[in-house]
């Protein structure tokens, strides 16, 4: 029976690891965010894995050979108990897989904050300043209360440019 299994793969080598096991007739898959990276005042989206150094693979470990996915380039060990592999819990894989998107990424929804909670702003003129989160749009502004010469100020930004202080 086809069971989903987790590969811990070396750093930065999921990709590495996907393409060495797809080559050897694994049916691989790894699951990527769509991150927004800010570099420069510029804004890209990129897809980075959703679990670092891990990805999964689907095997029947009583009809396939399993134990040539630990030597397979990228890979440190199929994650197991013993000397088995452990699958993931069943729908696991699956529930992941239906997250993504059009672009290949996993949706995730933004933080949620609660009102009053610190947090950081990571952008703008009053980057690295802390202030109270007030409220989320729908179109994923934050508006945020800063305490600037004896008194609070109102100013809003995107829900990527803002974390938790602390």
């Amino acid at each position: 029976m086809r069971r989903w299994y987790a590969v811990h793969t070396q750093p930065r080598a999921e990709g590495k690891a996907e393409f060495n096991l797809r080559r050897q007739g694994f049916e691989v898959y790894c699951p990527r965010l769509c991150k927004q990276r800010r570099h420069a005042r510029r804004v890209d989206t990129v897809l980075t894995p959703l679990f670092p150094r891990y990805l999964f693979t689907a095997l029947d470990v009583d009809a396939q050979p399993w134990r040539a996915v630990n030597g397979t380039f990228g890979v440190m060990y199929l994650v197991g108990r013993g000397d088995r592999p452990a699958p993931v819990p069943e729908g696991l894989v699956e529930a992941v897989a239906a997250r993504e998107t059009e672009a290949g990424g996993i949706a995730l929804p933004p933080p949620s904050f609660r009102p009053g909670e610190l947090v950081m702003l990571e952008d703008g003129p009053f980057k690295e300043m802390v202030g109270r989160f007030e409220r989320m749009s729908d179109a994923g502004r934050v508006t945020v209360l800063l305490e600037l010469m004896g008194r609070e100020i109102r100013t809003e930004t995107d829900h990527l440019a803002v974390r938790r202080a602390g």
